[in-house]
């Protein structure tokens, strides 16, 4: 992907906000959760990290910022997760949510909102989406997307780190707003 990038960035002015950069990361957010896929069998490297820096660093689009807040004045919390895994899931979440709302809006209108309690902490992305209402069933076989030349791998790759990382997931749609749920166990100590 280095080469790709120093090649493009000779030829490419501002190359840095193309949107060929844009795709070049999105081809390397997809290489990197294949990888992972291929390392799920190995031990978990848990490590504690920030929610909140968390959610804002997996944040795909350079050109805007996520709306990332806490359901409550809630201070900032821990969780324990494999960075890789639970990294490459967010940004496939957050990935789908923009282009989501991208197709029904034209602009990029994701939220992202946490929250916890004693035993656990939870993760909400809503966005707009062209429709009515679906469920993750809908959804979730590979080869199902709405989205024009998807192939429907990332919610299949998002249920699979999910399931991977002890996460309980959701995602349904109604009235033309998305939400997608994720939830973990707080750690102990």
């Amino acid at each position: 992907m280095g080469w790709i990038r120093l090649a493009a960035d000779g030829e490419i002015d501002s190359f840095g906000t193309s949107k060929t950069n844009d795709a070049v990361r999105k081809l390397q957010r997809r290489i990197d959760g294949l990888v992972a896929i291929i390392k799920s069998s190995e031990e978990l490297n848990l490590r504690r990290l920030s929610l909140p820096h968390i959610l804002s660093e997996n944040w795909p689009d350079t050109h805007t910022a996520p709306a990332v807040a806490p359901s409550a004045d809630e201070a900032s919390i821990d969780i324990e997760t494999d960075e890789g895994l639970f990294s490459m899931l967010l940004s496939n979440v957050f990935q789908n949510a923009i282009d989501a709302s991208i197709d029904a809006t034209g602009e990029t209108a994701a939220q992202v909102t946490w929250g916890f309690t004693d035993q656990s902490y939870w993760v909400r992305v809503t966005n707009p989406f062209k429709g009515d209402r679906f469920a993750l069933a809908d959804v979730v076989d590979v080869g199902n997307s709405s989205k024009m030349a998807h192939q429907g791998q990332g919610l299949s790759l998002i249920k699979t780190v999910a399931a991977r990382l002890g996460l309980s997931i959701s995602l349904d749609g109604v009235s033309g707003t998305a939400s997608f749920s994720l939830s973990g166990a707080r750690p102990h100590g």
